[in-house]
């Protein structure tokens, strides 16, 4: 059907209804003319092996109830043409249903019945099921138990509740709204309780908007927007659709879209692919009226980066915080801002009515105690070293840093699950933290399955330095398990039982999930850095600076290696070495050099006889 012929003779609801038929598999004709009649829509459905149903339409997009002499009009209508036009069906669509005497009318009627809009769009879109099933799950986890709203800073730098900012924002005309946070904030944790609160929302009719959670950083496996909605549309409520029919109900306005982790689209890259992922994005979020998309900062030179992106497509951009300098930060990049307005002037139908941003809060002191004291209340811990809410944060006041680490959602959770193994004399740092959690999983029921018995649990930590380091080295945070077996080759002598230690071994952990066609990522990317860390670390040991020269590194890998080389006894030495011979040295190896700067800044190591010219960085 072409819309752009046809919606000038057809009401905007009769526009409407037309595409949720097309949705439906109809062919659909507005504004037809039979017998010097106007039909708002004729719908015809063609079935191999059945008779064609070929239906009689009018919209009745009114604010009261239809009443009965609209739809005695309706059917005496239908009745005069029904026979000569191959008619078998007429449907009275109305926006606010029908009167009682209306309702009676059609009773006696065979052919003829009324279908509210609302209904129509839920024949379509039969999502209950997997809603009520997403409810279900979510309400087993422990963080429907112990959540905690965020706070954030908003324009003009107001402190807000975040809840209440989306609230606002959804009842709002704006179309987009960007959720920025660190890792470990609480971005995903957020859409999750979002896409819960209106899961129930909609199954008890209360509201008929559906939340679609996308979680972005699978989008490398399919490599077009088109294929990977279809795949998530089919894996989030179980309904398969086109794209195009797809992008037509995003109009609709059913849908909140909830895109979490655009910096997870892909990783060590440069302005221009950062532009062209969020060009991917925008066929769907100019779309859909409402779209939340959460991402790190530091994803990006800095902020004005990603505002420079965004308001390119919006026409109303209100920034978390508005920089008066915004001109002359920009400069370094002048030639992605020049992309940027060239696609986006050169292709109006993509565009964003008003973006909005903040930006997530750390924990505060209170939230700190709060937290914990859920936890401690929801798990009933009963035993060990550490077995209550006051002992864990009088530990965490008396231990350095760990105070400001336990600002951060994901680390607090790590905090109150390791803190009770650690001994007491012994500093929680965060390196210590993620490894006596992830070793904890390595370790779990090691003692149960003859597979787990035949790899070493150190060369299980090898192999998950070097599986992350691999990742992070190819730019992808998933991988299919059949990409392991030449890895894991190297720590098992007996091939035949690869595959089985994939299956049982590796799923143990709960840092790692796989999905149904055997992609493997890790549930959280701080795991992956972290293990990067652990990576590097042993890479220094050895005098192996290969990996510090090739590629500049993350910041939250620095931050763990950092960490990782305070914690150790004799690194720190290993590390001050490299640190002066390489400024020390003639040659100019920029990232080897920033690299090293940065990992000392997380050290915690004071080197007094460090120089450092001037490098003409």
């Amino acid at each position: 059907m072409n819309y752009s012929s046809t919606v000038q003779k057809g009401s905007e609801f009769e526009f409407d209804v037309a595409r949720i038929y097309e949705a439906l598999g109809y062919s659909v004709e507005v504004d037809s003319r039979i017998d010097g009649n106007q039909v708002d829509l004729v719908c015809t459905l063609t079935v191999r092996g059945a008779p064609t149903i070929k239906l009689f339409i009018e919209c009745k997009n009114y604010r009261e109830k239809v009443s009965v002499t609209d739809t005695n009009k309706f059917i005496n209508t239908f009745n005069s043409f029904s026979g000569q036009s191959g008619f078998n069906g007429g449907i009275l669509i109305s926006k606010n249903g029908l009167t009682r005497e209306a309702k009676n009318a059609l009773k006696g009627h065979k052919q003829c019945k009324a279908i509210k809009y609302s209904d129509l769009m839920n024949a379509l879109l039969d999502v209950e099921a997997p809603l009520r099933a997403f409810i279900a799950d979510y309400e087993t986890k422990d963080i429907h138990l112990f959540y905690l709203p965020l706070r954030c800073k908003s324009e003009l730098e107001l402190e807000n509740n975040l809840e209440t900012v989306i609230s606002h924002w959804l009842e709002s005309e704006r179309q987009l709204l960007v959720i920025l946070g660190g890792f470990g904030t609480g971005k995903t944790t957020t859409l999750m309780k979002l896409k819960h609160q209106l899961a129930k929302d909609f199954v008890s009719g209360k509201n008929q908007l559906i939340p679609l959670f996308i979680s972005l950083r699978d989008f490398e496996s399919f490599g077009s927007i088109d294929i990977f909605v279809k795949e998530k549309l089919k894996e989030e409520i179980g309904i398969e659709i086109s794209y195009n029919k797809f992008i037509n109900l995003l109009k609709e306005g059913r849908f909140l879209l909830l895109l979490d982790g655009f910096d997870e689209m892909g990783q060590r890259i440069d302005s221009k692919v950062r532009f062209e992922n969020f060009e991917n994005l925008i066929p769907i979020i100019s779309a859909s009226p409402k779209t939340i998309l959460t991402c790190r900062p530091a994803y990006f030179v800095s902020d004005d980066e990603l505002f420079s992106i965004v308001k390119h497509y919006s026409n109303d951009f209100a920034p978390g915080h508005h920089d008066p300098n915004l001109s002359e930060k920009l400069s370094g990049y002048g030639d992605f801002i020049k992309q940027a307005r060239h696609w986006s002037s050169s292709d109006e139908k993509f565009s964003i009515s008003g973006t909005d941003s903040v930006t997530i809060l750390p924990f505060t002191k209170n939230d700190v105690v709060q937290y914990v004291t859920n936890y401690f209340s929801c798990k009933r811990i009963k035993s060990g070293p550490i077995n209550s809410a006051k002992e864990i944060l009088k530990r965490i006041k008396q231990t350095y840093d760990l105070q400001d680490l336990s600002k951060r959602p994901i680390l607090l959770n790590l905090i109150v699950e390791t803190l009770p193994l650690i001994p007491r004399m012994k500093e929680a740092s965060p390196s210590i933290i993620y490894n006596e959690y992830t070793l904890a999983w390595m370790c779990h029921d090691y003692g149960k399955g003859r597979v787990r018995k035949l790899i070493p649990i150190e060369d299980k930590k090898q192999f998950m330095n070097q599986l992350a380091w691999q990742m992070y080295d190819n730019n992808s945070l998933k991988f299919h398990y059949k990409e392991l077996l030449p890895h894991l080759s190297d720590f098992f002598k007996q091939s035949d039982i690869l595959e089985e230690f994939i299956a049982s071994d590796i799923q143990a952990c709960s840092f790692l999930e796989r999905d149904a066609l055997g992609f493997f990522k890790f549930s959280h990317k701080s795991f992956m850095e972290f293990f990067c860390g652990k990576y590097l670390y042993s890479a220094l040991l050895k005098d192996n600076l290969n990996d510090f020269i090739d590629q500049s590194l993350s910041d939250e890998i620095c931050f763990f290696l950092g960490d990782l080389i305070h914690d150790s006894g004799e690194l720190p030495k290993t590390f001050e070495k490299h640190l002066l011979n390489t400024f020390r040295s003639t040659s100019k190896r920029l990232n080897l050099e920033n690299n090293l700067l940065r990992i000392l800044s997380k050290t915690r190591l004071k080197v007094w006889n460090l120089k450092i010219v001037d490098r003409n960085y």
